[in-house]
């Protein structure tokens, strides 16, 4: 009994349990409930004063059912109201549903510089499991940087709309967000919003993400030039290393020629970040066969990661000796 004169328990319009109610934030999570057992929850945390208050129950197992009934209807059986059992239906508005960002995790952290084509996976779900007309899904990621020699914050965005909850993200655009930012290493920001036709549905909160740069051949240096070192062992047989800095982000090759001006082979052409590398030739050509005893150059071209401009040209010599 209660005298609140928005809703009752009588057989009318205004009957609990087919008033619209509009779901809000989940309080509590029920587990293991059994056959007619007795469940408290203290809600004096929550219900602070008077006023108008309601609560659901969803199963987290879509197989399992919940109902309520009002009091006519559980235990007066003569006169039940059976149109009315069970009497509470929450069906949530629109307004009420967000999205729920699930991968990458939150504060997660993603290797680059590895398998060419390499992707991440960005994949999401809606607070409630039901179907709603949503045209489609705009995923935003985010990239915070220090600008204007460290007096602000700038931040880089790339956007991808798709129809579904989930999308692969090449690892080379995050890679192209670190080189337009200047930077070796990034906390990543990123968001999704359902474009629906009345408006838009948001996350609930956003997600973030780290990056760093798994390469054997690289050393964590800060460079203030670009340098092209001398090959060790020199004269080698059958291996060498070559080693180089790069004072910034950088479009690499590092090309071997012989004493006639033919290209060989190609050790290095990507993307490089700004340190110290080193890669090793093994005397062979693109093909696989072994050199022979003599004098052969290896040339590194830098090109500026963003412009495409040449940034620097060096040229050495080495010999291979049996």
């Amino acid at each position: 009994k209660h005298d609140y004169p928005d809703w009752g328990e009588k057989n009318d319009e205004k009957n609990i349990g087919i008033i619209d109610h509009t779901l809000g934030i989940p309080l509590d999570t029920l587990l293991s409930l059994e056959e007619e057992s007795v469940v408290s929850l203290d809600m004096s945390s929550f219900i602070t004063e008077s006023g108008k208050h309601s609560f659901a129950l969803a199963p987290l197992n879509p197989n399992d059912h919940v109902t309520f009934h009002s009091y006519e209807a559980g235990e007066i059986r003569s006169q039940a109201y059976f149109e009315l059992w069970p009497s509470l239906s929450f069906t949530p508005s629109l307004d009420s549903v967000n999205i729920v960002l699930t991968m990458p995790q939150n504060d997660s952290t993603i290797v680059l510089m590895g398998t060419p084509g390499d992707s991440i996976l960005f994949q999401w779900r809606l607070t409630h499991e039901m179907d709603y007309n949503i045209n489609s899904y705009l995923l935003q990621i985010g990239l915070p940087y220090a600008s204007n020699g460290g007096r602000s914050i700038d931040t880089l965005y790339i956007e991808t709309e798709v129809n579904n909850n989930s999308v692969n993200i090449s690892k080379d655009e995050i890679l192209d967000m670190l080189v337009e930012a200047k930077v070796l290493q990034g906390e990543f920001e990123w968001d999704v919003t359902g474009i629906l036709s009345t408006g838009e549905m948001v996350s609930i909160m956003s997600n973030s993400f780290s990056t760093v740069i798994d390469d054997e051949n690289y050393e964590l240096t800060f460079p203030d030039e670009y340098r092209l070192y001398d090959n060790y062992p020199n004269p080698f047989n059958p291996v060498t290393t070559i080693a180089y800095d790069l004072k910034a982000w950088s479009i690499v090759n590092l090309q071997i020629f012989d004493i006639m001006g033919r290209k060989l082979m190609t050790l290095e052409s990507s993307v490089k970040a700004p340190g110290h590398h080193y890669t090793m030739w093994n005397g062979k050509n693109s093909k696989g066969f072994q050199m022979a005893s003599g004098v052969y150059f290896y040339r590194l071209t830098v090109e500026n990661a963003i412009t495409g401009k040449n940034a620097y040209t060096k040229v050495e010599k080495m010999m291979i000796i049996k």
